[in-house]
């Protein structure tokens, strides 16, 4: 993987039914491990410039494809569009800045 085409998209064609499956996954890794990550490294007072690009590639990586995910099964009609309120891209977007602006926050104490 090149630094040019990190974050050139991939489109990959499985069945809804398939996506689900993946959404299932990518789910159980939010749950499992990036979240008790993230409320570790607030814990612990971690900066987001502190961590590694790999760390954070993997981190926002997992919340970005789960976003993507259900945005494009709610457009397809295969979940319902109350997903998008929590698990949406827009969410994910919104969380983001939210932590930013605490950050910033916290920094200027």
């Amino acid at each position: 993987m090149s630094e040019d085409s990190d974050f050139e998209p991939v489109s990959v064609t499985l069945p809804e039914r398939y996506w689900i499956v993946v959404l299932g996954l990518v789910e159980n890794a939010v749950q499992d491990k990036v979240g008790p990550r993230l409320e570790e490294l607030r814990r612990l007072g971690v900066k987001p410039e502190d961590l590694t690009s790999e760390e954070k590639a993997l981190l926002t990586g997992v919340l970005t494809a789960r976003a993507q995910i259900v945005d494009t099964l709610i457009g397809r009609g295969v979940i319902k569009e109350e997903a998008r309120e929590r698990l949406g891209l827009d969410n994910f977007y919104k969380q983001i800045e939210e932590a930013n602006q605490q950050a910033n926050k916290k920094r200027k104490n």
